[in-house]
């Protein structure tokens, strides 16, 4: 019987990861721009980038619903 390849577990397990973080960032940077919370904005800008999540993720104005990079 195969066994699961580890890596292929954490790379699986990372992908769900990133997906839930920019999910999160998303839903924050909606609330911050409804509170026109400027600080908290760009504290999101800076989260994004350091856990290397594209900044059009957190653009409200980009056209669809979600504008996470495909998986």
């Amino acid at each position: 019987m195969p066994h699961a390849h580890p890596s292929g577990i954490v790379a699986a397990s990372g992908s769900q990861r990133f997906l839930a973080l920019a999910a999160s960032l998303q839903e924050r940077a909606v609330l911050a721009d409804q509170q026109g919370d400027t600080q908290a904005r760009q504290a999101l800008y800076r989260e994004a980038v350091y856990l290397g999540i594209p900044l059009s993720c957190l653009d409200p104005n980009a056209p669809g619903t979600t504008n996470l990079p495909p998986g």
